[in-house]
């Protein structure tokens, strides 16, 4: 009986972070998910999970990264990137890329021609 219910305890635990990823769009063989539920504000910037889903034959299914916003000022970096054995960013972490201490890890502004970035700074940013 208890494992039945622990059966389906995880099963509405993982339902719940599934429905946390938002699609907001498809090129290509990728698709582009933002986690709304993990916006965190730190100071004047904010950072978000953002995932890329690839479909087809790939040496890695998804990608899972965190970034930083400066909304005021137009720019991201990349905090952390996930590689992920299975889409969606299920399975083992097949590497964990972030910037060593010894590595510039700099803001870098975004220009019009940045659309996909742009978009993702503003659902961070809560201007869409």
């Amino acid at each position: 009986m208890h494992k039945v219910i622990l059966v389906m305890l995880l099963s509405v635990v993982s339902n719940c972070a599934m429905a946390q990823w938002e699609e907001i769009l498809v090129s290509g063989n990728q698709t582009l998910y933002v986690n709304r539920a993990t916006i965190k504000k730190v100071g004047s910037r904010v950072q978000m999970w953002s995932m890329t889903d690839f479909s087809g034959k790939t040496s890695f299914p998804s990608i899972a990264e965190l970034r930083e916003y400066d909304c005021k000022k137009n720019q991201e970096r990349t905090l952390t990137s996930d590689i992920h054995a299975r889409h969606m960013g299920k399975g083992a972490i097949l590497d964990s890329l972030k910037p060593s201490a010894d590595e510039p890890n700099d803001m870098s502004e975004l220009s019009p021609q940045d659309q996909i970035p742009q978009l993702v700074l503003n659902i961070a940013c809560g201007k869409k």
